[in-house]
């Protein structure tokens, strides 16, 4: 594992004191706290403290970081003060400041005072700030104290450090022998991982299509009821290729503005977008990087909210390396 970037390299040549944006290239303060530089035993960390809003947090350019690159992992790690809020829903999130209402890219909940944020870079985050600061569920914003110990970004070992996959063929819906007809709940009975499983609350029912297991997704209401693909039951190994793909048929025309989607969870990233308009037969595909096998958990056959009542079948399945 290769060191890309240290925070605590910037410290140690840095007196403990108030907080001076010049001493660093890539850290900038929010205005709405107070920043210190305090020494706590054998290192310095960084105090945010007086935080008027829960934004009062760090803002990390990483088009500043020379040699960055996508796959590249950042690890942030610190710890929230005595005057967090008690029974209090908050936790500490890591955001892509250039999106608006953008989902967090890694956060730590509540209770526990220490927390390790880690998020593999992609290729949009290279031109991009992040910033880390505090969010909350209840009444009041939280102002609590802040101390962050360690900025860490590192990389891990390239493509052709990786051993290669021997498996070509990893999933095939046709072969998936725990899938039974008129199944209505996607587990193994025997209590194993499932390979597939059902999100949100659809109606899922299990038949033979020429001799073969295919899935009837029903009575959706929201955009996120679909059928989960779990990728990290097959120990996907990273510097491989996959791609997953999905044959779906309809038996009506779908909603104008309908999207089909694999959407990589966590995260809630599109992929595969197709947008349907007449079609009744169509192939969702896409893809994995390096950075998405190592971060992703499953893939969701899904819509977007125009699509959201829309029944669909799944004819097949199938997650290859290439």
């Amino acid at each position: 594992m290769n060191i890309v970037y240290d925070f605590q390299d910037s410290l140690k040549n840095i007196n403990a004191g108030k907080f001076i944006e010049n001493d660093f290239v890539s850290i900038r303060r929010d205005a709405s706290a107070e920043f210190s530089i305090i020494e706590i035993e054998d290192i310095k960390a960084l105090q945010i403290t007086e935080r008027e809003n829960r934004e009062g947090g760090i803002f990390i350019d990483l088009k500043s970081i020379e040699g960055v690159a996508p796959g590249d992992r950042l690890t942030i790690t610190g710890r929230v003060g005595e005057n967090a809020p008690a029974g209090q829903k908050w936790s500490v999130a890591l955001f892509r400041v250039s999106e608006t209402h953008s989902p967090h890219l890694a956060h730590h909940p509540a209770p526990r005072p220490l927390f390790v944020l880690s998020y593999v870079l992609e290729k949009d985050d290279l031109d991009a700030t992040l910033t880390l600061h505090s969010i909350s569920w209840g009444s009041k914003e939280p102002d609590m104290d802040m101390f962050i110990d360690e900025i860490l970004i590192t990389r891990n070992k390239s493509d052709s450090d990786f051993q290669i996959d021997p498996r070509e063929k990893i999933y095939s819906l046709a072969q998936d022998e725990n899938l039974e007809p008129q199944l209505t709940k996607l587990y193994d009975e025997n209590g194993d991982n499932p390979d597939l499983l059902i999100n949100g609350g659809p109606n899922v029912r299990v038949f033979l299509r020429n001799d073969a297991p295919a899935i009837h997704v029903s009575n959706r209401v929201h955009d996120w009821d679909g059928v989960d693909i779990c990728l990290e039951n097959f120990k996907l190994i990273p510097g491989n290729k996959y791609k997953v793909t999905a044959n779906i048929h309809l038996d009506d025309v779908a909603p104008l503005g309908t999207i089909f989607n694999l959407q990589g969870i966590p995260g809630f990233d599109w992929r595969g977008d197709t947008v349907v308009h007449q079609e009744t037969d169509f192939t969702l595909e896409y893809v994995l990087n390096r950075a998405e096998v190592e971060k992703w958990r499953s893939m969701r056959i899904t819509t977007n909210p125009p699509g959201a009542s829309v029944s669909f079948y799944i004819y097949s399945i199938e997650v290859d390396r290439l």
